[in-house]
């Protein structure tokens, strides 16, 4: 006798009003986190933290996003609060903003949109999962290697990148030509965001979209979110004379990082390294569990796109002088292991809850035929 049993629904997380409450009380408590963070002074780091806000108040001053020798929407929105509060000059005012602004990116915008990243491409319950999951790392100094070294341009980024493979999600699943073109037009458009936030981001993000769209045969869909984010690009072209040498120069000095070294010496560098070995563990735990549930991991394959793309970017540690390209990788991606992690643990417990019910009714426990 076959029993078949439902995948255990959403619905045991609560309603949509429930849902709603819950996340209310969560991202309070993350704002007031945000908020008391933000009281203390900006750190004196190896990172950008005074850059970020002397070149915001570039952009806010001139008017002009391509001010800076800096990708052009990297210092907008923070630009934008400047000029609202009308702060002008470096002080007290710009520093406690530019870090109110920092604290927030990290600690509640980026977990807003990789909840909606997961609840879109798998379910509510593995989305709150995943959120709760970044709320304990928050709490114990994990996968904060952006934000504590003073990275935090990377953290205004990230949530831009959930956004794109969010919206390249819909793209796939979408039956309606002209619905799914202006889907992958968004997608485009988010991409370009990306990549005018952070390059190298930008790039990653350009490639796992790429590989999704490949794999599902969305080559029509592929070209047009390929054109509209190289129209974004084309704005580069309006930056200075002396931005433009300054990317150059950077770009020759990023490609003499390319150059092979001795293996060993990275191998022993990268299992010393706990951030580095934080996706890795993730990873496992997340293949043990697929190995017993033979769960897909997304109806569309966008996380496993992300992780391909970006596990090859983390794996250039292995070869290459720098772990730059790798330590970019590793910002995005452990958020998309833990996703695909939390989801193999949910599926499984489901399957374990599954056979328990369906050997209760195979027992016939029940004297009347019910449980």
């Amino acid at each position: 006798m076959t029993l078949k049993y439902p995948h255990i629904p959403d619905s045991m997380v609560g309603s949509k009003h429930r849902e709603a409450a819950v996340l209310a009380i969560i991202f309070t408590g993350l704002t007031i986190w945000a908020l008391k963070l933000a009281q203390d002074p900006l750190p004196e780091l190896t990172g950008d933290p005074h850059i970020i806000m002397k070149r915001s108040l570039r952009v806010a001053t001139s008017g002009n996003i391509y001010s800076t020798i800096d990708p052009p929407l990297r210092y907008v929105p923070l630009a934008i609060l400047f000029w609202i509060l009308n702060i002008t000059t470096v002080g007290p005012e710009a520093a406690y903003i530019t870090h109110l602004y920092s604290t927030m990116m990290s600690y509640v915008v980026l977990p807003a949109t990789l909840y909606l990243l997961v609840r879109e491409t798998i379910d509510r319950k593995a989305a709150l999962l995943v959120l709760l999951g970044v709320i304990s790392w928050r709490l114990l100094g994990i996968g904060l290697n952006a934000y504590i070294h003073g990275y935090w341009m990377y953290d205004y980024t990230i949530p831009f990148i959930f956004i794109a493979l969010t919206i390249a999600h819909r793209t796939i699943l979408e039956d309606r030509q002209h619905h799914r073109f202006l889907l992958a037009a968004g997608t485009g458009f988010a991409v370009g965001v990306v990549g005018l936030n952070e390059y190298i981001l930008g790039a990653y993000t350009a490639g796992i979209v790429a590989v999704l769209f490949i794999f599902h045969n969305r080559i029509r869909e592929l070209i047009l979110t390929g054109s509209i984010g190289a129209v974004m690009a084309s704005s580069l072209m309006f930056m200075s004379s002396y931005a433009k040498d300054f990317i150059i120069s950077s770009g020759d000095d990023r490609l003499k990082l390319l150059t092979v070294t001795a293996i060993p010496g990275n191998v022993i560098d990268i299992i010393t390294t706990p951030a580095y070995m934080l996706p890795v563990g993730l990873v496992v735990v997340a293949g043990v569990l697929y190995h017993w549930t033979r769960s897909p991991p997304t109806s569309s394959g966008v996380l496993v796109a992300a992780c391909i793309v970006l596990g090859i970017g983390w794996h250039s540690r292995f070869v290459l002088s720098s772990g730059w390209f790798a330590l970019l990788a590793q910002y995005v991606g452990q958020y998309i292991v833990l996703a695909l992690a939390v989801q193999q643990v949910v599926d499984h417990v489901d399957g374990l809850v599954k056979a328990h019910l369906e050997e209760l009714i195979e027992r016939g426990y029940s004297s009347d035929g019910r449980l």
